[in-house]
């Protein structure tokens, strides 16, 4: 049976291009998003093109009573072995960090670390449950974070703490499920060319110009989803709770 890989936040974006670049890696794709509408179409339309196995699975991942939903859906289409919790908002209001809304950091701390913590919990029971026989297909979970873990955006303090947070998850389940044969990493884009950065295009522009990101341009979701499948098909088989920084060298401090 083909390896499942569960993809939150799949519809669009990064998530549509780490659907792809594991599709190419002859994975089966679960596509978990909140609604499905012509972008889910369209990705799901691509997958199908690509020879997998391929389902779209409409479902708030806020709300933990879908999360068995989502196993059981992924299960269907072959041997679950790898979770991506992709899935992310930002600020519902960009501005000064005084005045966030207890909504935006309501929602923030719901979408961004509460609902992964959980789905990692229900999906690492379901597979500790089986225990490891032989060579048995690699298994693992990959996080998107963000650049923002470590470089502060004070206009989103909410983003940036929940991503903060969620490497630190990483680690932690990095540790707890080394034993059972469950690598864990968190992958950390950088200024990438999405309808999430959309408002802030014309500054991103420029600072970019200027040098800001050493190798001088936008990432683009395809270098996303690249990384998440290098890690996701095990090459780099000694290796769990490490983090992968795709931004072109913005991480790196300069004088």
């Amino acid at each position: 049976m083909r390896e499942v890989a569960i993809v939150t936040g799949g519809r669009r974006g990064i998530g549509r291009s780490i659907a792809y670049a594991l599709a190419a890696h002859s994975f089966n794709i679960l596509v978990v998003d909140i609604e499905e509408d012509a972008s889910a179409r369209e990705t799901m339309s691509a997958l199908q093109g690509k020879g997998i196995a391929a389902r779209f699975l409409a479902a708030d991942i806020g709300d933990e009573s879908k999360h068995g939903e989502i196993l059981d859906a992924a299960a269907e289409l072959g041997t679950l072995t790898t979770l991506i919790n992709n899935a992310g908002v930002s600020s519902t209001v960009r501005g000064d960090m005084l005045d966030l809304p207890v909504e935006s950091l309501d929602r923030s701390w719901r979408v961004n670390l509460r609902a992964p913590f959980l789905l990692t919990q229900t999906f690492s029971k379901r597979l500790t449950a089986q225990p490891l026989r032989g060579k048995e297909s690699f298994r693992s979970i990959v996080n998107i974070t963000s650049v923002n873990v470590e470089i502060l955006g004070l206009n989103r303090p909410d983003y940036c703490m929940t991503k903060a947070a969620l490497s630190t998850m990483t680690r932690l389940f990095a540790a707890r499920l080394a034993e059972n044969g469950i690598h864990v990493y968190e992958v950390r884009p950088g200024m990438t060319m999405t309808d999430m950065t959309a408002p802030s295009r014309d500054k991103y522009d420029r600072v970019i110009e200027e040098g800001l990101v050493p190798m001088r341009r936008w990432g683009a979701p395809a270098d996303i989803g690249e990384a998440v499948a290098v890690l996701a098909t095990g090459a780099f088989r000694f290796s769990t709770g490490d983090a992968i920084n795709v931004d072109g060298g913005l991480h790196m401090y300069r004088l």
